[in-house]
């Protein structure tokens, strides 16, 4: 019986033995975070044709669908991407008067044409507004001269 209890004792022992050699090199296979990522960017890196290539197919053959979950998307998240929009421009305010000064002084001829068009096409549009325009200033107008002429008989 001592003999059964010594073989069960040593098997056990020969067992754990082999457990942690069998962790230790499952610990030495397993990649840190930082091996992955190096990982990938080289992998990125060498394969950049091949992936961008894959890309384009994927997109030419799905565009509908991707077209159709962008719009899903987009119905669903109307008010977070009106917040996400909002933050955004008024965090980059600068950056963007900067952009839109600089691409207007590059493509002034561009510009010019196309607002000429524009106005071609849109002559009523541009004149109902300037009536309003014209038509809210002469009431703004009227309004601070009432307020001037109330204010100033009340001051007497």
């Amino acid at each position: 019986m001592t003999e059964n209890v010594k073989i069960a004792a040593s098997d056990l022992s020969s067992e754990s033995i082999e457990n942690d050699s069998h962790d230790s090199s499952l610990l030495k296979s397993r990649k840190t975070r930082e091996e992955k990522i190096s990982y990938a960017r080289e992998y990125y890196k060498k394969n950049k044709e091949k992936i961008a290539q894959r890309r384009k197919l994927y997109r030419e053959k799905n565009k509908e669908a991707i077209a159709c979950y962008a719009k899903s998307y987009r119905e669903k998240n109307k008010g977070k991407i009106a917040v996400r929009a909002k933050e955004y421009r008024e965090a980059n305010k600068d950056k963007i008067a900067d952009y839109a000064k600089s691409w207007y002084k590059k493509n002034k001829d561009e510009v010019a044409v196309k607002t000429k068009l524009y106005r071609e096409k849109n002559k009523e549009k541009i004149a109902i507004k300037k009536k309003l325009y014209r038509e809210k200033k002469k009431a703004e107008l009227l309004n601070q001269k009432t307020t001037q002429a109330s204010t100033s008989s009340q001051a007497q």
